[in-house]
């Protein structure tokens, strides 16, 4: 997808995470970045109605022509809980969990030797 313009990205790659919640139907929706694929799926999320969260919020190059930069902005915009990497950012990711559990969730990580790290993130009850 990385040779066809912005917006039909977005498009197709909301459309494709659309499905993938509609089939998964989870608690919330977990995006980093400032990709296309990171606003595609804040997009499907926010569209779906499941709230969502966005690690490495907040980071800003203040350069409004960068698309990476507009991602950046939308993305949080439409989120529920902000992952800042930095103070300078907004949050810190320090308190991951006490954010969860200030939404009514919990959240888990879940480190695995040669598979990497997994964050879980449960909603209300």
């Amino acid at each position: 997808m990385g040779s066809r313009p912005d917006a039909e990205q977005l498009e197709i790659g909301q459309q494709r995470l659309a499905e993938v919640i509609e089939l998964e139907r989870p608690d919330a929706v977990l995006v980093r970045g400032d990709t296309n694929g990171t606003l595609s799926g804040a997009r499907a999320a926010v569209e779906a109605g499941i709230p969502l969260l966005h690690v490495e919020a907040g980071l800003r190059s203040h350069r409004p022509g960068m698309p990476e930069e507009r991602n950046r902005i939308e993305t949080d915009r439409l989120s529920a809980v902000l992952f800042a990497p930095t103070e300078s950012a907004g949050y810190g990711l320090m308190g991951m969990r006490e954010r969860a559990a200030g939404i009514g969730g919990r959240l888990e990580v879940v480190s695995t030797t040669g598979r990497g790290t997994t964050v879980f993130l449960f909603g209300p009850n």
